[in-house]
């Protein structure tokens, strides 16, 4: 708990200088350190709570307010966790305060109207002046209110995506979804909305409610039809969008829960024990350390193995780790210089541990396609070396299959798909140069179909008894991965070739647009102060957040002038 979250003070605690109190101590005062201190005033007098640390036995309904109290805490530990210090704290207190403005706004079909969080929000953004320069229309304000408003523009979204695939609403009673609709591959909006949602939505809304999406399906929604609405509001804009600026972990963990439940509700749910028996090859490496920790250790353990003359550390990023609900393992190092034959060679790192959910996904697809998940899968550790030209590619892939060879802790084996253990794909040329090196006997080859195609060289086997595959390929495909015509997301949106070549350039330039929102994340600007220049929607943007802080004031004026119990100036006017 930071200093600016200290817990509230206890006149029954004997104060003792310079003594700070423990852990037990401080979640006695407060057990939901993850809401920032200012606005929990705010959420226990609207749901109605007295005493956070008198429960009353029994009382059904204190439990509920406790229940959706520890619900608001929940998701911001997510957020933290994934998002961590990119987003501001007025973004964090935006995120606390959602509770609130889903039952203040009344607008949605799934929203109901509240007179007392419209009070409360009023009451915060009064509070929230008075703590920092006395205007109640100040930037931290307007942020945050922008911010709550996006929740009604992304239920707009939700609903768009979902009555594109799902012509039954969960609200109406409809039948439970059949397994064929839970096994049915998941899909992406279409550019259109893609763009629409990111050029009208600010992305730090979209992470949190990622969050929220994430919580909620971890704790099974009430109905099926409700889950797969969720499933599918996460697949279609949520993760897609994460994952394009960068949010990969966040992404990662979406795509896992999503396709948990698919497999559990398809009928399929045995393969997640297999997946996570994988996985156990890695969580149980070491029992001392977390999950992270041991992936991070076998990522060196396999790098030095095969480089074995570099004697510094790939200095790896230290991945999200949540406790219990760890499942997705992603991080990277830049700037690692390695010495290939006397030579100094730049490179970037990035690994990520497949999550349970993916994983099983794959075993399952596996198996339709008959080759059965007995078959053990390569990539459960993927690894991604990226070099900066054609030139240290071929050096780095030169020395990582000879390392490989000869390493003691590494077996090279060869994919279920793969005839041997060196793959390398691209243009004939590509792969002629890539292997002219090499004297290995076999080495398995796929020809793409053109210079824009993937281009890469990889190797799979052992370390130990985990399985790995490290891939090299160069910062020019690296990007084009991320953002260009070779993006992950552009892939499954084009599954089955449906996209022309123009409509392949228009996905990039708005990959492109969206990653660029990634730098402005932090700043206490809204989507419309800044977007294209448009000085028509800024107006609009914070006239409309402005609007929004004077409808909540004036309903905290009414109150207060009603009951007499609480002044508050008449801020509205000003």
């Amino acid at each position: 708990m930071s200093k600016s979250e200290s817990a509230p003070s206890n006149s029954n605690r004997s104060e003792v200088a310079n003594e700070r109190p423990t852990g037990e101590e401080l979640a006695s005062y407060y057990p939901y350190p993850a809401i920032p201190h200012s606005v929990r005033p705010y959420l226990e007098r609207n749901l109605q709570i007295d005493g956070i640390n008198s429960l009353k036995q029994g009382d059904e309904r204190e439990v509920n307010r406790l229940n959706r109290l520890n619900t608001v805490n929940r998701v911001l530990g997510l957020t933290r966790a994934y998002c961590r210090a990119e987003l501001n704290g007025s973004a964090y207190k935006a995120a606390a305060l959602a509770g609130l403005e889903d039952s203040a706004s009344g607008l949605g079909g799934r929203r109901y109207p509240s007179g007392r969080a419209s009070e409360e929000l009023g009451r915060f953004f009064v509070q929230n002046a008075l703590s920092h320069d006395g205007n109640i229309y100040n930037d931290r304000n307007i942020y945050i209110a922008g911010l709550l408003q996006d929740r009604c523009r992304l239920d707009k979204f939700r609903e768009e995506a979902r009555s594109s695939s799902d012509p039954l609403d969960y609200e109406h009673g409809a039948p439970a979804p059949s397994t064929s609709e839970w096994l049915k591959n998941p899909q992406i909006a279409t550019a259109e909305t893609l763009y629409n949602a990111v050029s009208t939505i600010n992305i730090e809304s979209m992470l949190i409610s990622g969050c929220e999406t994430l919580a909620k399906l971890q704790d099974s929604p009430a109905s099926d039809r409700e889950t797969l609405d969720l499933v599918r509001y996460s697949e279609q804009l949520i993760a897609p969008v994460a994952e394009v600026i960068g949010f990969d972990t966040l992404a990662m963990s979406l795509n896992s829960t999503t396709k948990s439940i698919r497999l559990t509700n398809g009928g399929q749910g045995y393969l997640l024990h297999r997946a996570d028996a994988l996985i156990d090859r890695y969580r149980n490496a070491n029992l001392s350390n977390n999950l992270s920790q041991n992936v991070m250790a076998s990522v060196d353990g396999i790098v030095h193995d095969i480089y074995g003359n570099n004697d510094v550390g790939l200095g790896l990023t230290m991945p999200v780790d949540y406790g219990e609900y760890n499942q997705s393992v992603y991080g990277y190092a830049n700037d690692v210089k390695l010495n290939i034959d006397g030579e100094e060679v730049n490179t970037s790192w990035r690994y990520r541990l497949k999550s349970p959910g993916s994983l099983a996904w794959k075993l399952y697809h596996e198996g339709l396609k008959g080759n059965g998940i007995d078959a053990m899968p390569m990539d459960v550790l993927g690894i991604t070396v990226i070099a900066e030209d054609d030139d240290d590619q071929k050096k780095i892939f030169k020395a990582m299959v000879d390392g490989a060879a000869k390493a003691s802790n590494i077996t090279p084996y060869h994919s279920p798909s793969k005839a041997s253990w060196i793959h390398v794909r691209g243009t004939p040329g590509y792969i002629a140069n890539m292997t002219d090196s090499l004297t290995q006997a076999t080495i398995d080859t796929h020809i793409a179909d053109s210079a824009n195609d993937m281009h890469y060289a990889k190797i799979t086997g052992f370390y130990g008894q985990q399985p790995f595959e490290l891939q090299c390929v160069t910062r020019a495909v690296r990007s084009s991965m991320q953002i260009g015509p070779l993006a992950h997301v552009i892939y499954k949106a084009n599954a089955i070739g449906q996209m022309s070549g123009d409509e392949v350039e228009r996905w990039t330039r708005l990959l492109s647009r969206i990653r660029g929102r990634r730098d402005r994340i932090g700043e206490l600007y809204l989507i419309d102060h800044y977007a294209d220049n448009r000085t028509n929607l800024s107006v609009d943007g914070e006239k409309n957040a402005t609007e929004y802080i004077a409808s909540c004031v004036k309903c905290a004026n009414a109150t207060a002038q009603t009951l007499g119990t609480i002044a508050l100036n008449n801020w509205s006017e000003r």
